[in-house]
């Protein structure tokens, strides 16, 4: 028998000196949590810096080294024979649940989504529906007035293009918006420039 067989909480050197003692007996270790001072940092891994080690099991913080630990040693050793490595090796299938199939059940809304979309401005306007325009119209048009703005170029068809706008200049980046009406054919955007003049853009975007 282990002289620390009657103790109740071993350190950590104490367990491997019992680990030792131990022939064939099956050992349960557990390290118990390190109490720690209301001032002690706990966020670091080890004692050594962060560049030295990370995450290395190997490797625990002192604290963690000198804490106490709780073991339970199996009063009958666990005998091997040909049945027990039998189930270790092969566990049995007749417990694993059955498995799931999943029957997809025709959508017919989403058949008909799918005719109707032609082309991506279908697409587009699933999501910036007339009403939703029309609402954001309505309402910059009493901001404008708020503030004592011009409110001319605020109309549906102008903010469409000016939210196209705004999508473009989200993957078509420029240092500034400005650039797409530029001269400069490096920034130049044909596309933009045609669909809407700058003053009226800037209008809008006030």
């Amino acid at each position: 028998m282990s002289r620390h067989h009657h103790k109740d909480r071993l350190t950590l050197n104490e367990i491997h000196d019992l680990l030792d003692d131990i022939d064939q007996e099956t050992v349960t270790v557990a390290i118990n949590p390190p109490h720690e001072e209301p001032d002690v940092n706990t966020d670091c891994d080890s004692d050594a810096s962060d560049d030295e080690v990370t995450c290395n099991p190997d490797h625990l913080p002192r604290r963690i080294l000198s804490a106490e630990v709780n073991s339970i040693a199996n009063e009958e050793p666990l005998e091997e024979n040909e049945d027990t490595n039998q189930d270790l090796e092969s566990p049995s299938t007749s417990a694993e649940p059955p498995k799931k199939h999943y029957v997809q059940h025709p959508n017919n809304e989403l058949t008909k989504l799918k005719e109707d979309i032609k082309n991506p401005v279908d697409c587009i306007k699933l999501f910036w529906t007339d009403e939703w325009i029309e609402e954001l119209c309505e309402q910059s048009k009493l901001y404008a007035s708020q503030k004592s703005l011009p409110s001319d170029h605020v109309t549906p068809e102008k903010l469409k293009v000016f939210i196209t706008v705004l999508v473009i200049s989200g993957y078509n980046k420029l240092p500034s918006r400005r650039l797409y009406w530029s001269e400069s054919p490096d920034v130049f955007n044909q596309l933009i420039s045609e669909s809407i003049r700058r003053d009226a853009f800037e209008q809008i975007m006030r």
